[in-house]
């Protein structure tokens, strides 16, 4: 027996409207219902969506709090320091472990306290082996991890990184690549660098509008202006010690009518062949890329979340970039921003290997280095959550992969999590980075931005500093 309730995101990006979509919770029980959460929208990213709590007792897998690491765990003395937060309750030991948010008298508790861990630059987790089948790309084989879990690090050129970043998301709607302005990026770069951060995420065509051009269904080559201005980009970043992941699309592309990107499989040919493999082969040996994301939240368009694409088709995209870009160089490291741990956790992995491998009808190179998750504030409930903080990454995904948060607020969630907690329990639960919406003030979201964000990669950064320039 199956309930599917189907809960409504509003989504806004900062050139449309704002529009519904859902986000379809499937759960044990026998009837559908359809709940509708009716909320005022202001325009800017798509992540502003309301926490229906009528949802909650009928929704979405368990929330139980599980066994947490204590591997690389941060401490909350320098952490404090750095944040100017205060010590509320000592229902858990520190950060260190700390299982989840919790509440007194209904009012959420600032920074935990207490007895902490040191630092370890091994981070929190670790295997034996870089990623599972398909290995990690970019030099991993120089890395070494401990085993018992997934690696709490990415391995990049050989080095091992814990990714300290930020959301750019862009400083001009589907306009950076083509009218790049170098002042605004050098700024961002230089105050990454200053505060412990070393890596962007970093959206580049996104709804396929301005900066790509087609002849039908089929992308042409890009124009030398955009080689241009990321040349100088990533030299930029290179030089503040920052790593650029660009990511190639975004869910908008269903905004533009550009969904044959995915279910067109010439169309994905032609975008592999004329866009991203010679952005890979040009960038990938830069010290300023760090590695390449195929969408954002590309989820959001599966018939399952009533998109217009199939789970084969969205496999088979995934499985075409992914040999695509290994194809262009095989150091590449790629990973998907996927909306959350939906379609990504050990009991519904949609993205596997295996998965990948089979849709590219056995092509090898089809697969993911790194998985990445995305977390706001409406993706809990009573009973259920996919909060990335409540568990390790080795129990949300046993791939044995790296795992990102590649989107969260970065202004916290209010009642629940301080920016603090988030980036503190990400070291400790053993992802192996985060990046925080968003940097620039140029959205009507109200996530956060570089202010609210900085204080706490400070603080990470002052804790593990060797796992933030490579060990």
């Amino acid at each position: 027996m199956r309930v599917e309730v189907v809960e409504w995101r509003w989504r806004c990006n900062a050139r449309d409207p704002c529009y519904a979509t859902p986000m379809r919770l499937q759960v044990s029980a026998v009837l559908s219902i359809l709940l509708v959460s009716a909320v005022a929208c202001s325009g800017g990213s798509d992540d502003d969506a309301p926490d229906d709590s009528s949802a909650a007792s009928s929704t979405g897998p368990s929330a139980t709090q599980g066994a947490t690491t204590t591997q690389g765990s941060v401490t909350n003395a320098t952490a404090q320091a750095a944040t100017g937060s205060t010590t509320t309750n000592g229902a858990t030991s520190g950060f260190g472990g700390m299982g989840g948010p919790t509440t007194t008298n209904g009012t959420s508790n600032a920074a935990n306290t207490g007895n902490t861990t040191s630092p370890s630059s091994g981070g929190a987790g670790g295997s034996g082996n870089t990623t599972s089948s398909g290995g990690s790309g970019g030099g991993a084989t120089a890395c070494e991890f401990d085993g018992g879990g997934n690696p709490g690090r990415v391995c990049i050129k050989g080095k091992k990184y814990y990714l300290n970043g930020i959301n750019v998301a862009w400083d001009q709607w589907v306009g950076d690549l083509v009218n790049y302005n170098a002042s605004n990026f050098e700024s961002m770069f230089a105050a990454l660098e200053a505060s412990g951060g070393n890596s962007i995420r970093w959206w580049w065509f996104i709804d396929g509008e301005n900066q790509l051009t087609f002849q039908g269904n089929l992308v042409q080559p890009l124009s030398q202006n955009i080689f241009d201005n990321l040349d100088a980009a990533f030299d930029a970043a290179a030089e503040h010690g920052v790593l650029i992941m660009p990511v190639f699309l975004s869910f908008d592309i269903e905004n533009s009518g550009r969904e044959f990107l995915v279910t067109d499989a010439a169309a994905t040919d032609a975008f592999v062949t004329n866009v991203v493999a010679p952005l890979v082969e040009r960038y990938n040996d830069h010290p300023g890329l760090g590695l390449w994301e195929i969408m954002n939240e590309g989820d959001w368009l599966l018939t399952e979340e009533m998109g217009t694409v199939s789970t084969a088709d969205y496999q088979r995209f995934h499985a075409k970039m992914a040999a695509g870009i290994h194809r262009a160089d095989a150091d590449a490291l790629v990973t998907t921003g996927s909306a959350s741990f939906k379609y990504l956790e050990s009991s519904n992995n949609i993205l596997s290997d295996a998965a990948l491998q089979a849709a590219a009808g056995g092509d090898a190179l089809a697969y993911l280095d790194v998985y990445q998750t995305h977390y706001y504030g409406w993706m809990h409930g009573d009973g259920w959550s996919y909060e990335p903080w409540i568990k390790s990454s080795t129990e949300w995904q046993a791939d044995g992969k790296p795992i990102l948060i590649g989107e969260f607020p970065c202004r916290g969630e209010d009642s629940r999590w301080t920016t603090l907690q988030m980036h503190v329990e990400s070291v400790n639960q053993g992802f192996a980075g985060t990046f925080c919406w968003a940097y620039f003030d140029n959205r009507a979201d109200s996530e956060g931005t570089w202010a609210n964000a900085e204080p706490a990669m400070a603080a990470i950064a002052a804790q593990i500093p060797g796992a933030i320039t490579g060990e």
